[in-house]
């Protein structure tokens, strides 16, 4: 209820949106606390988040929880956006809430229209404001990665953004797919180095560079958090 309606009757005063992100990561957080739900992240991946200003923020996506455990660690000094499949807006308030909130809508049925949505909101955004993105397009059942989508690279190129990826473990033990209800548990964030993209080199290039990159150290760190 505070996602949806704050932004509608808040969602034009001065400062709202910076007020906003940071209390609602307080009420997500103690959402997650209520639920006995446990958000493990080491200070090394705090410190990047920290460092991150207006950087292009990746993800996997396995769950409905990730997008909580994200803005749970998120920083109050920074700002994040998230795209958001139209089909939202339908459900009633969502969409002038999305619109109140910064929320990028995109339409996944036409993906050229998509990528120019995101990249036109995310250009006339605050410089300081990072869009969160899964590049796996949707929810990956299993513990493996999902391919890729070139979105993500598309923009960081046109707009000169690194990425920052994170890694997400255990939302998806928590709560899979058609789960009504999470169980409790601890989700483990864990925040990979920048990675810089090319400007000159072809984006399904840059694409599978990217997937290398980030499958590598997910495969890693999975193994580790196992």
């Amino acid at each position: 209820m505070f996602i949806a309606l704050a932004p509608i009757f808040c969602g034009r005063k001065p400062g709202f949106r910076n007020w906003y992100w940071r209390t609602a990561r307080k009420q997500i957080q103690l959402l997650l606390w209520f639920l006995d739900i446990r958000i493990d992240i080491d200070a090394e991946s705090l410190a990047k988040l920290s460092q991150n200003d207006g950087g292009l923020i990746i993800a996997n996506h396995k769950s409905n929880l990730d997008v909580l455990a994200l803005v749970s660690v998120i920083p109050d000094d920074r700002w994040v956006t998230f795209g958001a499949k139209i089909e939202l807006t339908k459900i009633p308030f969502f969409k002038g809430g999305f619109k109140g909130e910064g929320i990028l809508v995109v339409d996944r049925k036409d993906g050229k229209t998509a990528l120019q949505s995101l990249l036109d909101g995310y250009s006339r955004a605050d410089p300081r404001v990072s869009l969160v993105l899964f590049p796996e397009g949707t929810r990956v059942d299993g513990p493996a990665l999902g391919k890729f989508k070139a979105g993500s690279v598309r923009i960081a190129q046109q707009l000169e953004k690194s990425i920052q990826p994170i890694c997400i473990f255990g939302a998806y033990d928590l709560m899979p797919r058609r789960r009504v209800f999470p169980g409790t548990g601890t989700i483990q964030v864990r925040v990979l180095e920048s990675f810089q993209v090319r400007a000159d080199v072809a984006v399904t290039d840059e694409m599978q560079r990217l997937q290398t990159y980030v499958t590598d150290r997910y495969e890693t760190l999975q193994a580790v958090t196992q």
